[in-house]
């Protein structure tokens, strides 16, 4: 029966062509509208480790005090170096790294090739671990490369093909800083988004090309290049150590606790770690601490921008003003049929049917109208990329389900829309249409 109520459908469209193809018109400006905007905040707002996200867990300590705390009352998104240190040391979490961002300067081998500069992460070999980096070479560096301070590192997928053009790298030297690193893996192309186990900058940013162990990078006195807060400076003259040595925040620190009792125990642990910080006179204020999982974090470090929101909003207001004027259309095409929906009727054709009958036909203009939409999407997710910042650009993308989610809201939306005319087409009188 669905069969034969999808011909009639194609009939009356071919009917009334111009009315057809301005109410699938209509249709598809708003699906195109709203799904362009939704394709940002689909891009911001995803899991970017869907698999592990509710046990990787960002903890926060208050070691600055309440007039250096943000505006929310929340402790710092970071720790300081010998807080990173003592809960390394005490290890009650399956994996654990303290990490930071870094500048390193690359020499290439070939001395036709400038030396350059790439983005670098100091890291524990926990942070491979936990985040489930892909490896195509090698591994990451063992613990005693860590305790040794060895001058080891990790190549991203990119920066191995422009230094070795496809050659295994494994065990060959790099130059970062004019000293040699021995390189022990390499990374499969990895760029989780947002990056969410470094948002101090750019959430969308691409991921470091080269990973060094912390404690060769604490050895070699190398810079954060991220953030640094601190309640008092440490004093000049006692340099990095002073710096070490302070309560000054700029590590970034994650933990993996697989279950819901771990995670318990971890908040306790934390609490009285700060309280016995307290305690010994270090902190001169009530002991504060969090912790986070990967979605809570997203949330509260505001990865999606209000105004990201508030396109998005102004997207589907369009989307549904455009429906209201499709109401009137199909209104309009169904009053037109009257003679023929009339006639129906009066050969037996109950409400319910011609209800479905014009139901059909919204499905079937659903369906054109989503197929214009995915177009029109994709013209304006083009033209976005030429507007929006380079790293929004580089990862804004149309996927599969993206165009699943494009095609069903335009069949349901006209399916809606073509409520109310297929209820007032279900009223017809047989017998005034008979007697016209």
């Amino acid at each position: 029966m669905l069969a034969y109520y999808f011909k009639l459908a194609f009939n009356s469209l071919r009917k009334n062509l111009a009315l057809s193809c301005l109410t699938i018109a209509t249709i598809a400006i708003g699906i195109g509208a709203s799904m362009s905007t939704y394709t940002i905040y689909h891009v911001m707002s995803g899991d970017p480790i869907p698999w592990k996200s509710s046990e990787l867990f960002v903890p926060q300590i208050d070691s600055l005090g309440p007039t250096v705390r943000s505006k929310s009352g929340e402790p710092s998104d970071l720790l300081s170096y010998q807080d990173a240190i003592a809960l390394q040391n005490a290890r009650p979490a399956l994996h654990q790294a303290a990490m930071y961002q870094i500048q390193l300067t690359v020499a290439p081998a070939d001395p036709n090739q400038l030396p350059f500069a790439v983005s670098a992460r100091a890291s524990g070999a926990g942070f491979f671990s936990m985040f489930d980096t892909p490896f195509a070479l090698g591994t990451y560096w063992s613990k005693a490369d860590e305790q040794q301070r060895a001058n080891v590192a990790v190549l991203a997928a990119g920066l191995a093909d422009r230094l070795f053009h496809g050659e295994n790298p494994l065990g060959k030297a790099i130059t970062l800083n004019q000293r040699d690193y021995r390189i022990v893996g390499v990374l499969k192309p990895w760029n989780p988004s947002p990056r969410f186990y470094d948002l101090s900058g750019d959430a969308l940013a691409q991921s470091d090309a080269v990973y060094i162990p912390f404690t060769t990078a604490i050895d070699h006195q190398m810079a954060s290049i991220g953030h640094k807060f601190c309640a008092i400076m440490p004093d000049p003259a006692q340099g990095w150590q002073g710096l070490l040595s302070s309560n000054c925040a700029w590590l970034q620190y994650w933990v993996e606790l697989p279950t819901a009792g771990d995670a318990d125990n971890y908040r306790q642990f934390l609490q009285q770690y700060a309280t016995d910080q307290q305690r010994a006179g270090r902190f001169g204020w009530p002991a504060l601490t969090r912790l986070r999982n990967v979605r809570e974090w997203l949330i509260y470090k505001h990865v999606i921008p209000d105004e990201i929101r508030a396109v998005m909003a102004v997207g589907f207001s369009f989307l549904l003003v455009c429906l209201i004027n499709a109401i009137g259309l199909m209104l309009a095409k169904f009053n037109g049929r009257t003679s023929d929906l009339g006639v129906r009727r009066a050969l037996g054709a109950s409400k319910r049917d011609v209800v479905v009958q014009c139901l059909a036909e919204s499905a079937l203009v659903g369906l054109l109208s989503g197929v214009a939409g995915l177009a029109l999407t994709l013209l304006a997710v083009a033209a976005e990329r030429n507007v929006v910042s380079e790293s929004l650009a580089k990862v804004i993308h149309v996927d599969l389900v993206l165009v699943l989610i494009t095609l069903l809201l335009a069949e349901i939306a006209t399916i809606c829309a073509g409520l109310y005319p297929a209820w007032r087409a279900s009223r017809i009188q047989p017998a005034l249409q008979l007697k016209m």
